[in-house]
């Protein structure tokens, strides 16, 4: 035997109408307690003067300064051609970024080169895994993927 409502349509009415505005308030308050207890950035703007949006520039400059580290790898990758292979941060993917201590501390970035010779005459994908946090960047592996 299936219950039946005892109330009216207008009760029904009213009790639903109550129900759906108690949940749009508590949802209207979790998400301006969410967005104003955020941790806000003092006031300061990133001033971005580059080609590419925020993120894009942020993501080529991380790449930029681990250069010095990431040219040991290829010149160890390719340790006897007749001439070493260049690469380029904008040819370059972050593969993985992996979090080690802590937010701010110490994190494991692996990332995919495509190695090329002269007017970006492409010759190979690599793959470089560099620790950076607290001090100079430590290279920690390195492989040839595969010849173009």
């Amino acid at each position: 035997m299936g219950t039946t409502n005892n109330y009216p349509k207008k009760q029904m009415r009213d009790l639903i109408l109550i129900k759906n505005t108690l949940a749009a308030c508590i949802l209207f308050f979790s998400l301006t307690t969410a967005v104003f207890s955020a941790p806000q950035n003092e006031g300061v703007a990133p001033i971005v003067e580059a080609e590419t949006d925020y993120c894009e520039t942020i993501k080529y400059a991380l790449i930029n300064s681990l250069r010095p580290t990431v040219d040991k790898a290829i010149e160890e990758i390719y340790k006897n051609p007749q001439k070493k292979p260049q690469w380029a941060a904008w040819e370059t993917k972050i593969a993985k970024v992996k979090q080690l201590y802590g937010i701010g501390g110490a994190y494991e970035i692996t990332l995919r080169i495509n190695t090329y010779y002269g007017p970006h005459i492409s010759y190979g994908i690599d793959e470089v895994t560099v620790e950076v946090g607290g001090g100079n960047p430590k290279l920690l592996s390195f492989k040839h993927i595969k010849d173009l």
